[in-house]
């Protein structure tokens, strides 16, 4: 059997004081790194946090800013687009009233030559009759 005397006390008594120097030695050190790394993790979490926030934030400014550009893009893109019609317009409104002109302007040019060829015919059929009859009876 188990024998309880004084040995027993004294390595109950050695073990309490083996537990309070490796306590003091090895496990309140160990704790307190835990603890160090706790809380430098905290603050790493804590930065990786504000700097998720952070870039976040900036990428949806970005999206927003490209979004804004894209559509100032395009209505600068229509604006130029209309403005090139209108112009295109104008410049063929242009040369097909020039054409006309010019075309209504020879066309009475030539009435005029017509006319002028006319009344110089009407002028000349006594004369042409003439000859022409001087020719039939010569």
């Amino acid at each position: 059997m188990i024998d309880l005397d004084f040995t027993a006390v004294i390595q109950f008594v050695n073990f309490l004081i083996t537990m309070v120097v490796l306590n003091y030695l090895l496990i309140n050190p160990i704790r307190r790194i835990i603890k160090q790394r706790k809380e430098t993790m905290a603050q790493m979490q804590g930065v990786i946090n504000t700097a998720r926030d952070t870039s976040e934030d900036k990428l949806e400014n970005y999206n927003k800013s490209l979004l804004d550009y894209r559509a100032k893009a395009a209505k600068e893109r229509e604006e130029l687009r209309n403005n090139a019609l209108a112009r295109e317009r104008e410049i063929t409104e242009a040369a097909l009233a020039d054409t006309q002109a010019r075309l209504q302007k020879a066309r009475a040019e030539i009435s005029a030559q017509v006319e002028a060829a006319m009344t110089e015919l009407r002028q000349n059929v006594p004369n042409l009759a003439k000859e022409a009859a001087s020719k039939i009876l010569a």
